[in-house]
């Protein structure tokens, strides 16, 4: 080797009553690079921060920067989690994997919410690299009566992406169950389901279900009811469709012999 391989640094707790700090000072040299280190990390008030750049070159004219940055800030309280989150990442070597994300995630419990925004590439202003993503969710009840809400959201201008689904949902336990679901991928194209599941508590039975399913170009549908008309008659019909205008139906009706007249 031309030159020893050469590494040093010290890391120092620079605490006091108020706060925690670790500051972090390190150097590393050898014949391929050189890096120097230099950074600390900070907790105060429910704030977490942290700072590590690394300079480094080849032996040679080169300069380069590697510097990441973060902040996360815990809100929580009492039945509430609450996280802020920014992070920052950039390199002057490859500055297309330069990073911005910015974090916000809530949920208590009844709620619960989630909204992040991620910038990447050379320039932070620019809105085609730029991914948001939302989702809130509601849930309200327990097994036997549930409600849930949920919205998601994805935009990326870059990719051309912009899909949001919703789904609701609720049901009480041995009486109905009801579905609500929309997945939209591009203007005007949906995917769409729908379910209804119902039974009455009556002391004869009487059921019924609909399942509907809607995609570009096609909507299929299922339906089946079954009642009970005395104690040894029962209706039943059901319908399957293809697409609008293409159905079968069909209609029976089951009559029970009673053993003595078997």
């Amino acid at each position: 080797l031309k030159s020893p391989i050469v590494l040093k640094g010290t890391v120092d707790n620079a605490s006091t009553k108020n706060k925690n700090r670790w500051d972090t000072d390190m150097v590393f040299r050898s014949p391929l690079i050189n890096t120097k280190v230099a950074g600390f990390t900070q907790t105060k008030d429910g704030l977490l921060s942290t700072r590590m750049e690394f300079r480094y070159d080849y032996n040679d004219a080169s300069k380069h920067q590697f510097i990441v940055n973060g902040k996360m800030k815990d809100m929580s309280k009492e039945k509430l989690s609450k996280y802020i989150v920014n992070t920052a990442i950039t390199s002057t070597e490859y500055p297309d994997y330069n990073i911005e994300l910015d974090a916000d995630v809530m949920k208590n419990p009844k709620h619960m919410e989630t909204n992040l925004d991620l910038h990447y590439g050379q320039d932070s202003k620019d809105l085609t690299k730029r991914i948001l993503i939302n989702q809130e969710l509601d849930v309200t009840g327990n097994v036997k009566n549930l409600n849930i809400d949920h919205v998601a959201k994805l935009k990326w201008r870059a990719m051309g992406l912009d899909m949001q689904s919703k789904l609701s949902h609720s049901h009480s336990l041995y009486n109905d169950l009801k579905t609500n679901a929309k997945f939209s991928y591009s203007p005007n194209k949906d995917i769409i389901l729908n379910v209804d599941l119902q039974r009455e508590q009556t002391a004869l039975i009487k059921m019924s279900g609909n399942v509907i399913v809607e995609i570009p170009g096609r909507e299929m549908k299922l339906s089946k009811s079954i009642e009970q008309k005395s104690a040894d008659e029962f209706n039943h019909e059901m319908l399957f469709q293809w697409q609008k205008g293409g159905q079968v139906r069909t209609t029976s009706i089951y009559t029970r012999i009673p053993t003595e007249k078997r």
